[in-house]
């Protein structure tokens, strides 16, 4: 909407002495966000992809690894980057389950498969519970539930060093070129397993992310930083989804406090927004930078190993906290 139509429409609903002041301040606000408009367009011209992430079929050198993605802020692919893991050729079902047997894992469970996303003027965490893994792959594979629902191994706390510790041998405990080019660890290391109803909103991590896909397939929608005025975040009450076992119902628990989310996903974006998609099959490995947008859907039963590296705080986080607060600003002034 244009400042001239701002102005327009509080003419009428302000008295005449706050006018001049509400169209000033809302040209100034069509001037930010035409600046804003500009940095995504001169990122998308001068670094980003032009329409699909790299891809190649073997893991770069660090130096090149950092210097042409991490300093960069770029993703990449590495078809094929994890193939020749033993996670690759063991991981079936019937491996998991006699290797795991009836160690408890802490899966989460939804009535929709949406967790830690909007639904409707809420915020919604999903309902969490420790069982056998054998169950989890029961519920998953075989869709045997004894709490009706999608359900997703997601924890983020390294649950593959801490839960499933049996595992490890079965995949490298660090990316060596990442870790090699940030002279670091890994923060954590994360499994993934769940059905296909289970996705995952749009949002970001202030993470160094090597994704690497196990069995079935992952689809990866991304938006870079810089696209951030595209973006909008409103903040919602927190609630949680509880399953009632003794009334066998779903049920809506208000929790403390509120968070600020992204409510539109990709597909209701600006068609301005420079959104990037790919599916990683079997074997692939993504890097996905940190602050970028992400959205994540998956074919039923995948399974998918990530390692996470703290980001550096330097310039790139620095100038992304300004626009990030510019464009939040925005919102408010709109709102």
């Amino acid at each position: 909407m244009s400042s001239v139509r701002y102005s327009y429409l509080f003419h009428h609903d302000f008295p005449s002495q706050f006018q001049t002041v509400v169209s000033i301040d809302f040209q100034l606000c069509d001037a930010r966000m035409e600046h804003l408009r500009n940095l995504a367009q001169q990122a998308h011209e001068l670094y980003l992809p032009q329409s699909t992430i790299h891809e190649f079929v073997d893991p770069p050198d660090p130096f090149t690894f950092y210097r042409s993605h991490i300093c960069k802020n770029v993703p990449l692919i590495i078809r094929g980057g994890c193939r020749d893991w033993p996670a690759s050729a063991k991981w079936n079902m019937e491996y998991l389950a006699e290797k795991l047997g009836d160690t408890p894992v802490t899966v989460s469970i939804t009535p929709t498969g949406l967790a830690d996303a909007v639904h409707g003027d809420k915020f919604m965490l999903p309902f969490e519970t420790s069982l056998p893994f054998r169950r989890v792959v029961a519920a998953v594979c075989r869709k045997e539930k004894h709490i009706p629902g999608v359900y997703y191994m997601q924890q983020q706390n390294s649950n593959l060093t801490e839960e499933l510790k049996e595992l490890m041998s079965d995949v490298p405990s660090e990316i060596s070129f990442c870790s090699e080019a940030l002279s670091a660890k890994p923060d954590a290391v994360n499994f993934w397993f769940g059905e296909s109803d289970a996705v995952t909103s749009l949002h970001k991590d202030p993470y160094e992310n090597i994704y690497a896909v196990i069995r079935g397939s992952k689809t990866f929608t991304l938006v870079p930083p810089t696209d951030r005025v595209f973006i909008k975040y409103e903040d919602f009450p927190v609630h949680k989804f509880e399953y009632d076992l003794n009334n066998s119902i779903w049920r809506d628990v208000p929790q403390k406090g509120s968070v600020p989310w992204i409510r539109r996903q990709p597909s209701e974006m600006s068609p301005d927004a420079h959104v990037y998609q790919s599916t990683l099959e079997a074997g692939d490995l993504l890097y996905l930078p940190a602050l970028w947008f992400h959205h994540v859907t998956q074919s039923d039963g995948a399974i998918a190993v990530n390692y996470w590296y703290d980001m550096e705080y330097d310039a790139k986080y620095c100038y992304f906290s300004a626009v990030h607060d510019l464009c939040s600003d925005f919102n408010k002034d709109l709102s």
